[in-house]
């Protein structure tokens, strides 16, 4: 039996699926990651394997992606069996975090003290230097979100960031940008949405990768 099978929706309800790509190749130390292009490490490629296997069985109609990397190869992976191409948008990158992005936390804190508290307390609006808010990733992302799923039919994955991840389903939910990482978001996630046309329904979120069971 296809474990996917209890979220699916039958028609006319189509079923988007937001997939976190695998695990990257980054320092053991805390840090920001935001358009820093690394590439998946051995265990994201298979994490990404254990996905490809998971939605070998569902029908799938399109599969688009972040042109980032670790995105870009994950979606790859799980296209092989479908025999189909990744469309790719830069509009679902992960949060651009300027001149923050790749250094550590401790780094930052200690080279941007008043920036660092000012994130803490605004996390919704603040910029990084040279960087976006969420609330501008929000209107990036949703803006191609939108478009993608009223301008497109039948079952669509899309591969991204947990930053993108997470502000589309807080978008979905009517929860505030201030309580984005209340919202779990797993490397190899899986998350699973409904749309008839009229509204979204969020079905399952965080989705763990190892809590399936994989094909012999």
């Amino acid at each position: 039996m296809n474990v996917l099978h209890p979220y699916l929706c039958p028609s006319p309800k189509r079923t988007i699926f937001l997939v976190r790509h695998g695990r990257i190749i980054k320092q053991t130390k805390k840090q920001y990651i935001g358009q820093i292009d690394y590439p998946l490490n051995e265990t994201g490629y298979q994490q990404a394997l254990l996905l490809q296997q998971i939605f070998a069985f569902v029908h799938i109609d399109q599969i688009v992606s972040s042109d980032l990397s670790r995105s870009r190869e994950t979606a790859d992976i799980i296209a092989a069996p479908h025999k189909m191409d990744v469309n790719l948008y830069p509009e679902f990158r992960e949060i651009d975090l300027g001149n923050w992005d790749g250094f550590i936390f401790e780094h930052i804190k200690k080279t941007y003290p008043d920036e660092y508290e000012q994130r803490g307390s605004d996390l919704s609006g603040f910029r990084p230097p040279g960087g976006e808010s969420f609330m501008d990733l929000r209107q990036r992302v949703m803006t191609k979100f939108n478009d993608l799923v009223h301008n497109s039919d039948g079952n669509t994955i899309i591969v991204s960031h947990a930053g993108v991840i997470r502000v589309i389903l807080c978008d979905l939910l009517g929860v505030h940008l201030n309580s984005v990482f209340q919202i779990g978001q797993h490397y190899g996630a899986v998350n699973i949405i409904s749309y008839d046309r009229i509204s979204f329904r969020v079905n399952a979120v965080n989705l763990i990768p190892e809590a399936f069971p994989a094909k012999k």
